[in-house]
């Protein structure tokens, strides 16, 4: 679930609301409240926080996203880079208990936020 929600031009000017198309060096950034849980049952209350900025970096085009996720005394780290053959968005380390991890994320819409499976291998 969004918590906060700011849109910047490329110099760094705040925009309310977004435009209908950004520009290339656009970013917007979001905090998120993460519930636990399966796509047909979620916890009531939130456990994880999240952070993520993206930068639109081809016009007409999805932006490139870096997430933080605090897990506890833990931090997990996604990045996702859209478009062509090259779009993937994978976990790429973290601190803690997610140093090394490597994995998948897949996300789909829904109400209040977006459903999103996190997909883990941990380092042994």
């Amino acid at each position: 679930k969004t918590a906060s929600f700011a849109y910047m031009q490329a110099d760094g000017t705040p925009v309310a609301p977004p435009p209908a198309r950004p520009a290339v060096g656009d970013s917007l950034e979001t905090t998120e409240l993460a519930y636990p849980g399966t796509h047909r049952r979620h916890a009531r209350r939130w456990r994880w926080t999240g952070h993520t900025i993206c930068t639109f970096i081809v016009a007409d085009a999805a932006p490139r996203c870096d997430s933080q996720i605090a897990l506890g005394r833990n931090e997990l780290l996604l990045f996702h880079t859209p478009g062509g053959t090259d779009e993937r968005t994978r976990v790429a380390g973290g601190t803690g208990r997610y140093a090394g991890a490597t994995g998948t994320i897949t996300r789909r819409s829904a109400s209040g936020g977006e459903d999103v499976v996190i997909r883990l291998t941990l380092r042994r």
